[in-house]
């Protein structure tokens, strides 16, 4: 059952990007794939962000996938360092630009990963912006949150 985490989401990644900077980014270029990926075998990997805390590092990365034929983006949080096997909490949300009504997200206590989440279908994705939004807990608790608006506009 999918339960919005946006207002939660919103007051802590405030707290932690006030306080600590929470996310840095780097893009990753798309490359044939070999295997299949999270989102299935149409999408194709096109960015890839770090969800940082100031004290505890990187605790997810935000991965955003393309499909020129379904027009739709996707996108998974993955765990890694210190979150990577811990059980709590990990969340992702996407959505379009300018359908702030219409999202998709995933948010639970997880071992490894959220997602996969995919923009609302029947919106056509070419030439429109996402937003995506990651949140991830430390195993002592600390929550790092992310978020990347009017990325990857197609």
């Amino acid at each position: 059952m999918k339960t919005p985490f946006r207002a939660a989401f919103r007051r802590a990644a405030i707290s932690v990007v006030v306080a600590f900077g929470a996310l840095t980014a780097t893009v990753v270029t798309a490359t044939p794939a070999a295997a299949v990926g999270p989102c299935g075998s149409s999408y194709s990997h096109i960015g890839h962000y770090a969800v940082n805390s100031g004290s505890q590092g990187t605790g997810a990365y935000i991965d955003v996938y393309w499909s020129s034929s379904a027009q739709r983006n996707c996108a998974v949080l993955n765990g890694t360092g210190k979150t990577y096997g811990s059980g709590a909490r990990k969340g992702i949300l996407i959505w379009a630009n300018g359908y702030y009504d219409r999202y998709d997200q995933d948010d639970r206590d997880y071992k490894y990963y959220a997602g996969p989440v995919y923009t609302p279908s029947g919106i056509n994705m070419s030439g429109r912006c996402i937003n995506v939004e990651g949140i991830v807990e430390f195993p002592n608790g600390e929550i790092a949150a992310g978020h990347r608006y009017n990325v990857h506009c197609g």
